[in-house]
């Protein structure tokens, strides 16, 4: 487990290995109460940039926790790829983790205002040697 703080959209590099229609993000957490935001983005130059899907603020639970994809409101299908999962939380929270070390991607964010369409490379910091692979992930239905 790994403490995440709110003032930051922060995430982990996900491959797509085949065409799937996105169904819900879920994230594995040691503590609720606190609100989480999470966001698929598209993967640029090792980076994450476009927003491709969200969803709204939810409360976590303990444990394992699934949200629906609101944001857009229109299937979300994903092409073979790259793709960076992001999370912005409202308050100290414990995420499960991995012990297989992943680049960590950190952009500044205010968690409940919108969600950047964009991610420029000069907003993203991304730390290659310190991450853990999060327990973010996605559901999908293969296409």
């Amino acid at each position: 487990m790994q403490p995440h703080v709110p003032g930051a959209l922060a995430g982990t590099k996900i491959r797509v290995d085949a065409a799937a229609q996105l169904l819900r993000f879920g994230v594995i957490t040691k503590t609720g109460g606190s609100h989480a935001v999470l966001a698929l983005y598209s993967d640029q130059a090792g980076l994450p940039h476009d927003r491709i899907a969200a969803t709204n603020n939810n409360l976590l639970a303990t444990g394992i926790n699934e949200f629906s994809v609101p944001l857009p409101p229109s299937p979300v299908i994903l092409n073979p790829g790259s793709y960076w999962l992001m999370s912005s939380f409202d308050a100290s929270t414990q995420v499960a983790h991995s012990t297989t070390l992943e680049p960590f991607a950190y952009a500044s964010y205010v968690h409940g205002t919108p969600l950047p369409n964009t991610l420029m490379s000069s907003d993203v910091v991304l730390d290659p040697d310190n991450g853990t692979e999060s327990n973010f992930y996605i559901v999908v239905l293969p296409q």
